[in-house]
């Protein structure tokens, strides 16, 4: 009795151990940051989260991961505001106009598409929704210009949280100063 319970313990912890590894390993298909971005990290300053996407609700959830995440970071998000976090919030005509008017440093915008045609056409909901491609990019909004890029395609069901994590972790790792040799 002790060995089959030895046993069945350990499989569930390895088992547990798979399933904890497999949800941080979000990879991007596709990857750019721009040779100027190393070193821009520390003067990110105020930032807007700005996503389109015909189904409104995996893009604000999107947005609002992303924000939170940045906030942990220390980054200041100017929209959406901590006050707007949770709630329905119409679509900016220009991201990049409305962006340089606040004053912004970073845009971080890009598309979420839908899994389903009927979700990606906006006229219902159904049982198949998820998300087929996320393209995130964060720009440098006084200087115009692409600093990260990064799309995703997952073949699996992905949360926003993981989508964010993994964009933000990526910001983070390229980014960050060139270490002292």
């Amino acid at each position: 009795m002790r060995l089959k319970t030895g046993i069945f313990a350990v499989t569930i912890f390895c088992f547990g151990l798979g399933l904890a590894s497999s949800g941080d390993t979000l990879k991007p298909s596709a990857v750019f940051v721009h040779p100027d971005a190393r070193g821009k990290l520390p003067i990110i300053g105020n930032v807007a989260v700005v996503l389109t996407g015909v189904d409104q609700q995996s893009t604000r959830l999107l947005e609002d991961a992303l924000a939170l995440l940045l906030l942990a970071e220390s980054v200041k998000v100017i929209y959406p505001s901590e006050k707007d976090v949770g709630k329905i919030r119409g679509q900016l005509p220009d991201p990049i106009e409305w962006a340089k008017k606040q004053g912004v440093n970073c845009l971080l915008t890009g598309t979420v598409v839908a899994r389903c045609s009927h979700c990606a056409h906006g006229k219902s909901r159904c049982s198949n929704e998820g998300v087929r491609a996320v393209s995130l990019t964060l720009i440098d909004v006084p200087e115009d210009k692409v600093l990260l890029w990064a799309l995703y395609e997952p073949t699996d069901t992905v949360t926003p949280t993981n989508f964010a994590r993994s964009f933000i972790s990526l910001i983070k790792e390229n980014l960050k100063e060139e270490e002292k040799k």
